[in-house]
C-alpha cells in the first residue's frame, strides 16, 4: 500500500491486509519537493509524464503488482498539491484477483484518519489503470534517518527513539480497531513494520 509516506510530528504506517502483494522496494533516497523529476534516487519520466489529471513527476518505487509515483495535481488560479500515485502495473490490468485486492485496499485505507497514517485522496480508473493517491510525505524513511544519524554519534538518542515507536505504534492502532459501518472490525494488519515503511517528516 504504500507509501509507503507529515503525521502527527512526523510519523507515518500504513496499513495493509494480510497476504497482499510483496512489499515496495524503498527508493534510494526521498525525491526533494523542489524538483522531483531530478533529484532522488528514482527515476526520471522523460514520456508519457501526463496520467489522468495528474502529472507524472518520478518513479519512486515498484512493488509485487504497482508501481509508485510522485505526482502533481494541478487546477486553475496556480492550484498545486504532491501526491503520491499508485496504480496497478500494466501486466496486471487485466487479473481480477489483483483490481479486486487493490480495490479493497483504496476503500479500506481511505476509512482511516489518523495524524500517523498516511491519509488516502483519490481513487479512479484512467486508461483502463486503477489508481490511488495518497498523501506525499516529505522527508524521509526511518532506515534513511538512522543510517544518516550513525555518522554523527549521539544525534539518534534514546528520546527519538521512543518518539518515533510511539507515533508508529498510535497509527497501526488506529488501523487494527478500524471497524465497518456496522461497528464490525475489519481486521486490518500491517504486513511489513520495518524502519523503509516508516516515514519521518522534515516538518
Amino acid at each position: 500500500m504504500v507509501i509507503p509516506l507529515p503525521f502527527c510530528g512526523t510519523m507515518s504506517a500504513v496499513p495493509e491486509r494480510m497476504n497482499e502483494e510483496p512489499p515496495l522496494a524503498a527508493p534510494k533516497a526521498a525525491p526533494a519537493v523542489q524538483e522531483p523529476a531530478r533529484e532522488g534516487g528514482g527515476a526520471a519520466l522523460d514520456a508519457n509524464r501526463t496520467f489522468g489529471r495528474y502529472e507524472l513527476l518520478l518513479e519512486m518505487a515498484q512493488g509485487g503488482m504497482a508501481t509508485i509515483f510522485l505526482a502533481r495535481l494541478s487546477g486553475p488560479e496556480q492550484f498545486e498539491k504532491l501526491v503520491v500515485l499508485k496504480r496497478i502495473r500494466g501486466s496486471f490490468v487485466e487479473e481480477e484477483k489483483f483490481t479486486r485486492m487493490f480495490l479493497d485496499e483504496a476503500r479500506i485505507t481511505a476509512r482511516l484518519q489518523h495524524p500517523n497514517v498516511a491519509a488516502v485522496f483519490d481513487m479512479g480508473v484512467e486508461d483502463g489503470q486503477h489508481f490511488l493517491t495518497m498523501e506525499h510525505v516529505h522527508g524521509q524513511n526511518l532506515a534513511q534517518v538512522m543510517a544518516a544519524a550513525a555518522k554523527h554519534e549521539g544525534a539518534f538518542t534514546w528520546q527519538h527513539a521512543l518518539r518515533i515507536l510511539a507515533d508508529a505504534a498510535a497509527g497501526l492502532h488506529a488501523a487494527h480497531e478500524l471497524t465497518n459501518q456496522a461497528g464490525e472490525f475489519l481486521g486490518v494488519v500491517h504486513r511489513d513494520v520495518s524502519p523503509q515503511n516508516i516515514l519521518v517528516g522534515f516538518d
